[in-house]
């Protein structure tokens, strides 16, 4: 409840600020972090069509869960969108046509925030609801031909107590 109710959930109710209250990785080194989590997908893309896994019709889909305000998203989408534009590097116009990065959130405060902050990248972008805890939920099982990813997203898992009795059996959970 503390992290997760509707109203005064520290998450859900859109409270949080990423930027005061601790940072991760995808904000204290924004847009550096994006930068190279968008390498990496690019070479994922490739060796997905290279195997024949990912035709040149398909979306690369990338799912983030738990994205918190999006600022990964950005970072990573903001440099695709630069290294295709560039043309420098071959590949990068049709990877940036085929990708589409998801943010999953359980909280609508922060999918708005998500909204919000990637609403310049238009069909490469969006944002839906769905828990962490209960993906399958949300997401279909081999729906996604692309990447999974999430930053320190299990930190945030509500714990569960357990204590064991001297023979092992679980008394309290």
């Amino acid at each position: 409840l503390i992290m997760f109710h509707p109203k005064f959930g520290y998450y859900s109710s859109g409270r949080v600020q990423f930027a005061v209250d601790y940072q991760t990785y995808p904000i204290a080194l924004a847009p550096y972090f994006g930068r190279m989590i968008a390498e990496h997908l690019y070479s994922m893309w490739q060796g997905m069509r290279r195997a024949g896994t990912l035709g040149s019709d398909e979306r690369f889909t990338v799912a983030e869960i738990g994205a918190g305000n999006g600022v990964m998203a950005e970072s990573v989408l903001d440099y695709i969108e630069q290294q295709a534009k560039a043309g420098k590097r071959e590949g990068w116009p049709e990877f940036a046509r085929q990708v589409l990065y998801i943010c999953y959130d359980r909280s609508p405060a922060l999918n708005k925030t998500q909204r919000e902050r990637n609403a310049r990248f238009g069909k490469m972008f969006d944002a839906r609801e769905a828990d962490a805890t209960a993906l399958a939920a949300s997401i279909a099982p081999e729906s996604i031909k692309g990447v999974v990813l999430s930053n320190e997203l299990p930190d945030a898992f509500s714990v569960h107590k357990v204590a064991l009795s001297a023979e092992g059996a679980a008394e309290v959970a």
